[in-house]
């Protein structure tokens, strides 16, 4: 099975224009917060504790568990609030992009990491901005709108078009 590529940046877009977030830098905490199958749960610290599970390691910046209830899908987020802004936003994205896209465990796991990717680069710049400053936007060009040693997202299209046209 591969990853569906195309459903995942039209379901970004339609996400994107379903909250009207198109004339604003798209926010997923804004959407998470609206959507009634979702419980979000943030922490700031290190490592999270509870029943003697700790939720902790390189990259928890935010993870998705997975429930159904009543033949439901229910989705419970938790991040990590201690997470870089930029950082977080795209960790949000993609938890937001497995949502959306109603992944529930029972597809491959490269599969729909790899769409959740895909739905995130798209939610934090839909394809009409990336038309706006003509980029060809594909999962391949992601590295163009991350700078990944920083990782932070461009606050604006003249920042992104200055860094396109130095790459």
């Amino acid at each position: 099975m591969n990853p569906n590529y195309k459903r995942s940046a039209r379901k970004a877009l339609e996400t994107v224009i379903d909250y009207d977030l198109y004339t604003t830098r798209p926010d997923p905490l804004t959407v998470l917060e609206k959507l009634k199958n979702v419980l979000l749960l943030p922490y700031k610290a290190e490592t999270m504790t509870g029943s003697g599970v700790i939720i902790a390691g390189n990259n928890q910046d935010a993870f998705t568990l997975v429930n159904w209830k009543n033949g439901k899908l229910q989705y419970i987020v938790i991040y990590n609030q201690a997470t870089p802004p930029a950082q977080l936003s795209f960790a949000l994205s993609r938890e937001l992009g497995h949502i959306i896209l109603e992944h529930d465990g029972t597809s491959p796991e490269a599969v729909w990491d790899a769409e959740a990717n895909c739905f995130a680069n798209h939610f934090l710049c839909p394809f009409p901005m990336a038309k706006e400053i003509r980029i060809n936007f594909r999962p391949k060009h992601s590295s163009l709108l991350w700078d990944l040693k920083n990782i932070h997202v461009f606050d604006s299209i003249e920042n992104l078009k200055l860094f396109v046209a130095k790459e």
